[in-house]
């Protein structure tokens, strides 16, 4: 999905927040140790699905990647995402987050560096899975209830260059 040539910018994109590249066929967040997204361009819905492969680069250091859905503002969406809490040098935790605050948590846990994700969301529940293996058989579910069923854009989240790559998203 992000089969073009290395680049500083991302076109048919939005970055909300920080900035991103096309890095090795990949999505790729920026060094700094600061929450950034982007939204695909047109994406807006209230209900859907979205998937997308994400993987840790080298280092230990705090490191997150995931899905955005319902973006309408830094203060209104769904997202969901893996992420090195301790950091450990894999992704050791998942989030769920609506509106900014934290819905669902899970720590201790081990998700490896290399793993598919997927959000669904249809109005008050999301569901979000985890993928550890790229098997095709998701290894981890978790679901929660949200308030926000707004439309909104669809995206990517990622902090300190984490990679996300076969991104999709359907009604």
């Amino acid at each position: 999905h992000f089969d073009r040539a290395n680049s500083t910018t991302v076109s048919g994109w939005t970055e909300q927040l920080g900035n991103w590249t096309i890095n090795s066929n990949r999505l790729q967040s920026e060094a700094a140790g600061t929450w950034q997204s982007i939204t695909v361009d047109g994406s807006t819905q209230a209900n859907g699905c979205i998937t997308a492969r994400v993987t840790y680069p080298a280092g230990t250091t705090t490191k997150a990647a995931g899905l955005l859905a319902r973006y309408v503002s830094q203060s209104v969406y769904i997202m969901a995402k893996l992420q090195d809490n301790s950091p450990s040098g894999y992704f050791d935790s998942y989030f769920i987050y609506s509106n900014g605050s934290i819905i669902a948590y899970g720590t201790g846990l081990n998700f490896g560096t290399d793993a598919i994700i997927q959000l669904t969301f249809a109005g008050t529940s999301v569901t979000f899975k985890v993928d550890t293996n790229r098997d095709g058989t998701f290894d981890f579910t978790y679901s929660a209830t949200v308030t926000n069923t707004d439309l909104g854009l669809c995206g990517a989240y990622a902090y300190q260059q984490c990679y996300i790559d076969d991104w999709c998203y359907e009604t």
